[in-house]
C-alpha cells in the first residue's frame, strides 16, 4: 500500500493578506503579508540550518572524544 506526499495537491487558498487591513499594533518593520517567501520558505530553511549545526556538534563532539 502506497502512501501520498504531504505536497500532493497545490492549495487553491490565496495566503496572503494586508496588514493594514487587518490592524494592530504599528511596528517599524517591514510587512510580510505578501511575502509568502519570508513567511513560508524562511522557516523551512530555518529548519535545516538546525538539522546541520546539530550534525556539526555532533561531529565536534565524537572527534574530541576520539571516535573518529
Amino acid at each position: 500500500m502506497d502512501g501520498l506526499p504531504a505536497f500532493e495537491n497545490a492549495i487553491e487558498t490565496n495566503l496572503r493578506f494586508s496588514e493594514s487591513k487587518l490592524g494592530g499594533r504599528r511596528l517599524p518593520v517591514p510587512g510580510i503579508g505578501e511575502n509568502l517567501q519570508v513567511r513560508y520558505q524562511f522557516w523551512t530553511h530555518l529548519k535545516y540550518e538546525v538539522i546541520i549545526v546539530r550534525e556539526y556538534f555532533a561531529l565536534s563532539y565524537y572527534k574530541l572524544k576520539g571516535w573518529i
